[in-house]
């Protein structure tokens, strides 16, 4: 297939941003939706495509495990037809973990999305989401794989970090005596009457 700018065309673009409610995400660029829109803005500029704000679909603060109740998910899905003839032409997000980290759901959704005639773009690696070879389905699936992996160290990080909070440090208006917690305001068990 010709490129659209060898065609003359200029393709419009969508974006996809998330960001869950766990800020540990290991790439910066994913630290907030407001980043991420503006590094899709970037790539799609630098590629001649347009941008509808109508077509800018936003999580904020939102798992990527999530699938149910993601509004601007749900906007996006709603958008895009059976088959062809879409609003946009691409979608862009900065990586497939954007999308979710379900392998199962993530390689629905976006079988939906190519079924539907747009094309899925990741800005981080400046690469194209090919669905049309089994070979291009299974390392789809790998990196969706890969996603829902990392979401479940990261909650496993989380639990681990609050627990060693909890053996290490003092909640706030406690103090401790020998092994025993007191609420300021109550009287030691072990002390005087």
């Amino acid at each position: 297939m010709k490129s659209a700018k060898a065609e003359g065309l200029t393709l419009r673009a969508a974006i996809y941003a998330r960001k869950s409610t766990d800020d540990s995400d290991r790439n910066p660029a994913n630290k907030s939706v407001t980043r991420q829109v503006e590094h899709a803005r970037d790539y799609a500029k630098k590629k001649g495509w347009t941008v509808n704000n109508e077509h800018i679909y936003v999580d904020d603060n939102v798992s990527g495990a999530e699938f149910e109740n993601r509004l601007g998910f749900a906007r996006l899905m709603t958008d895009l037809p059976k088959r062809r003839h879409p609003p946009f032409d691409v979608l862009i997000m900065s990586e497939a973990s954007r999308l979710g980290r379900d392998q199962q759901r993530n390689g629905f959704y976006l079988a939906h999305i190519r079924d539907s005639g747009v094309k899925i773009f990741y800005y981080l690696d400046d690469s194209e989401e090919k669905l049309d070879t089994p070979e291009q389905v299974l390392m789809s699936s790998v990196k969706s794989y890969a996603a829902e992996a990392q979401g479940g160290e990261g909650i496993q990080r989380g639990r681990r970090h609050l627990r060693v909070r909890q053996r290490s440090s003092v909640p706030r208006g406690r103090q401790r005596r020998g092994r025993q917690e007191v609420s300021h305001g109550f009287q030691d068990q072990r002390g005087a009457s």
